[in-house]
């Protein structure tokens, strides 16, 4: 099981790495989260699925990382923000 985490930390790294050098890198699984300004980034594993819930601002070309969650809780929280 700890290696699964590692992994897993491991995969959302290299991810984050690919976003930051091109966020418009169409190998990143990358999609809007309806009803806000937010993005969301898919992380997958065998064991888990993550999301990183993030902002792209292309005037200031920053992008900022507001959460890593898993999936469900991801988009709950989301819900009750609204």
């Amino acid at each position: 099981m700890l290696g699964q985490t590692a992994d897993v930390r491991n995969q959302m790294r290299m991810e984050l790495d690919k976003l930051e050098s091109d966020p418009d890198n169409p190998d990143l699984d990358i999609g809007p989260i309806s009803g806000s300004d937010l993005r969301r980034l898919k992380f997958r594993s065998r064991a888990r699925k993550f999301r990183a819930i993030f902002r792209r601002d292309d005037a200031s070309k920053t992008i900022t990382v507001e959460a890593i969650e898993p999936r469900g809780q991801a988009y709950a929280r989301r819900r009750m923000q609204r």
